[in-house]
């Protein structure tokens, strides 16, 4: 999906994915333009219809940053790489200078479909309060979010929105594998979890067993009214 600013409105446009290279040749990069992150299974861009999503991403309004805003684009990268190396996080396979502040993503070796979205999510959480001091935006981690579009110019800054930074290379920039980066991010594996899950449920059918006990007690009316 495309969102872009036609005068003092905002427009939007849902394409299918074989088209990008089409629509993306026809932008008209001088004015405010944005392009959601994800893939949806039909032309528009609700969670409801999220097909796949590749990358975790983090949105960066570092000019509204104590620790970013004085600083240029080049230290303002130099920061956010020992940031990263010093909450244990691996380093964002590119950078986006967004025109005022910076995108950093991670790419993912693999797309996840929806039914990975909690496990996503949760990281999405995770990352933006790791790097909510340098100023990451709480409202723009879901996956129907749209990022501006590289090459498209910020209107309030004058600026163009470029890549600034990337691990690897330009035409294969690192890609993460989802489960051991969500090993890094969250507090608990996915084993450890399922063991969480499975002593709730066990706590759960225990309790519902002494309920059912006392229930069938012959003297449980003089239980009523207590909880």
């Amino acid at each position: 999906s495309l969102l872009w600013r036609d005068g003092g409105q905002k427009r939007q446009r849902s394409c299918p994915l074989s088209e990008m290279p089409t629509v993306l040749g026809l932008v008209d990069y001088t004015r405010d333009t944005w392009i959601s992150q994800a893939e949806f299974v039909v032309p528009n861009r609700r969670v409801v219809n999220l097909a796949r999503v590749g990358l975790l991403f983090v949105d960066l309004d570092t000019y509204k940053s104590d620790l970013m805003a004085h600083r240029s684009t080049d230290e303002q990268i130099r920061t956010l790489h020992f940031w990263c190396a010093d909450h244990g996080i691996p380093l964002p396979s590119l950078v986006v200078f967004s025109g005022r502040g910076l995108q950093a993503k991670w790419l993912l070796s693999g797309a996840l479909p929806r039914a990975a979205l909690p496990r996503w999510n949760a990281c999405q959480k995770a990352l933006v309060k790791a790097l909510e001091p340098l100023g990451a935006d709480k409202q723009a981690r879901d996956a129907s979010r749209v990022l501006r579009l590289v090459e498209s110019v910020h209107s309030v800054s004058g600026q163009k929105v470029h890549v600034v930074d990337v691990q690897g290379s330009a035409s294969n920039p690192m890609a993460y594998d989802f489960e051991q980066l969500a090993e890094q991010l969250l507090p608990f594996t996915r084993e450890e979890l399922q063991q969480r899950y499975e002593w709730r449920a066990e706590k759960k059918a225990a309790r519902e067993a002494r309920l059912k006990l006392v229930a069938e007690n012959p003297k449980a009316a003089i239980f009523k009214g207590y909880n």
